[in-house]
């Protein structure tokens, strides 16, 4: 690996919402723990990722936006040492013409809340056209409904990733995933992305928030639309993840 993509952001912190995309993250093949770092209460468990050159955690955030971004802030808070990098990533569906296939990698540009707005007699109006920002003061990585992933980091990743092919994009964050055709066009045409998942705005949003900069990083495991006529490849989407971790760990 070039000596240009070595990891530049340590310590790293990575941000995974199942059971499922924890293991593959993480490595880790048993069953999640319940209870995080032995305390007797509910919550949200890290995992340390140790290599012979760096350091870093994941965190199992649980499913959806709101667990996400709690995570994110717990896990950074429980931090000896601030992150120098949150990286959010799991599975997501391929949306309508994205001609993603299960098994792609999408490095997220920006991931946009889709839900967030109001349904209009003329249709969906976000928080932008509301005159609304998430974030006080509209910094120039938070436009409505749509949080920038780091340009430094993001160009990083997609050359540090160089040999998985990954393709560049949007990536919708939604609370309701596109059971069915109609509703998978309409996240495409709201927010024009290729894909979508369930956190990676909400760890963008905490993250840069607090200055560290953060990138959303998708496998493809399925496409989206009509429930009975999609197409899973978990197998195919979990290798992926895992090739995603060494090849990152080869830039460490």
């Amino acid at each position: 690996m070039p000596p240009m993509f070595r990891w530049p952001y340590q310590p790293k912190l990575l941000v995974a919402a199942t059971p499922l995309e924890f293991r593959c993250v993480s490595g880790v093949s048993a069953d999640v723990p319940t209870r995080p770092n032995e305390v007797d209460e509910p919550g949200w468990h890290l995992q340390a990722i140790t290599t012979d050159v760096a350091d870093g955690h994941v965190v199992f955030s649980g499913l959806g936006a709101a667990n996400a971004a709690a995570a994110t802030a717990w896990a950074i808070g429980a931090e000896a040492m601030t992150p120098g990098c949150v990286v959010n990533l799991g599975i997501a569906g391929a949306l309508p013409g994205s001609d993603l296939r299960a098994g792609d990698v999408v490095i997220a540009g920006e991931s946009v809340f889709y839900e967030e707005g109001i349904i209009t007699p003329e249709g969906f109006a976000d928080l932008e056209s509301l005159g609304f920002g998430l974030v006080p003061g509209s910094p120039d990585w938070c436009r409505g409904n749509r949080l920038a992933a780091d340009p430094e980091f993001f160009e990083w990743m997609l050359g540090a990733l160089e040999p998985l092919a990954p393709r560049s994009g949007v990536v919708a964050t939604v609370s309701r995933c596109s059971g069915t055709d109609e509703a998978a066009a309409q996240v495409q045409s709201v927010t024009g992305a290729v894909a979508e998942a369930m956190e990676g705005a909400a760890v963008l949003l905490t993250a840069r928030r607090l200055g560290i900069p953060a990138v959303e990083v998708r496998v493809i495991s399925n496409n989206c639309g009509n429930r009975d006529e999609q197409h899973w490849d978990m197998d195919r989407a979990c290798e992926v993840i895992g090739e995603v971790m060494k090849t990152m760990q080869g830039c460490l």
